[in-house]
């Protein structure tokens, strides 16, 4: 009598998250971040955002269950912390981080990378400098206007008042306070060379250097914030892409607006 033979598959062996963490890791450590383009080589690492901390854990609590089963006579689950979520079916009442004055977990977290990374700090001090630098200059250009016997050079001081103060404050208040320092030593540095090479004489006679003065003050101002961010190497470098501009644009009076995009090779 034939007998059958009864064949049973065996389990294919679960390969587990371990194989697939080594590809993620091996494919992360291979990428390479993209260079922003005409950036010079020097200042690439100032243009480029730095890496922002991980964001804190959220809070967990540990609950312990008691199965009865014989399989397993114990269970640990873990769960998030209800802390800081805004009841159900509506939001959290008040002022602060965690759903309070409408900042929720990314907000929160994005606050905490900006203060390590040191961002929050630099923007804080070009807005205070930018605040002192276009009052003193406002207030100078103001004392020049009033003497000036001729039309057309009161319209110039008008003219670089306002150019120099509106493009102070958008630089200022850009997405990227450490591009921002690049900007404003590259504008005042820019401008005053205009004022005392071509401007002041043809426009402001004898009162050119008490503008100049101004402006210069501000300039060595700003470059003593930048010094604390930025290498000596990449100021160098900045300061030779200035003076090939200033070469290329020997009959410009006015340049409040050129930012660093425009003469980066």
């Amino acid at each position: 009598m034939p007998t059958a033979t009864l064949r049973t598959s065996r389990p294919r062996p679960v390969l587990g998250i371990a194989p697939l963490l080594v590809a993620a890791w091996f494919v992360t450590s291979c990428a390479q971040p993209d260079k922003q383009p005409g950036a010079g080589q020097v200042l690439q690492e100032a243009l480029s955002p730095r890496p922002s901390p991980p964001a804190p854990p959220a809070p967990t609590t540990t609950v312990t269950t008691t199965v009865t089963p014989t399989t397993s006579p114990t269970a640990v689950l873990t769960t998030p912390s209800a802390a800081g979520t805004p009841p159900p079916g509506g939001e959290a009442e008040g002022r602060g981080v965690g759903g309070i004055g409408g900042i929720g977990g990314g907000e929160a977290a994005a606050t905490v990378r900006l203060v390590a990374d040191g961002t929050a700090q630099i923007q804080s001090a070009i807005l205070s400098f930018v605040d002192d630098f276009v009052l003193r200059l406002s207030f100078e250009i103001d004392r020049v206007d009033a003497e000036l016997p001729s039309r057309s050079g009161r319209v110039a001081a008008k003219k670089l008042r306002y150019t120099v103060a509106q493009a102070s404050t958008l630089i200022a208040t850009s997405e990227n306070p450490r591009v921002a320092l690049l900007d404003l030593a590259a504008m005042l540095t820019i401008q005053r060379t205009l004022v005392d090479r071509l401007l002041g004489p043809e426009s402001f006679g004898e009162s050119t250097g008490a503008i100049s003065g101004v402006m210069a003050d501000g300039e060595i101002r700003i470059r003593e914030l930048a010094s604390r961010t930025f290498t000596a190497e990449q100021l160098l470098e900045l300061d030779a892409m200035v003076g090939r501009w200033l070469a290329d644009n020997p009959g410009r009076l006015y340049a409040a607006f050129v930012r660093l995009d425009d003469f980066i090779a």
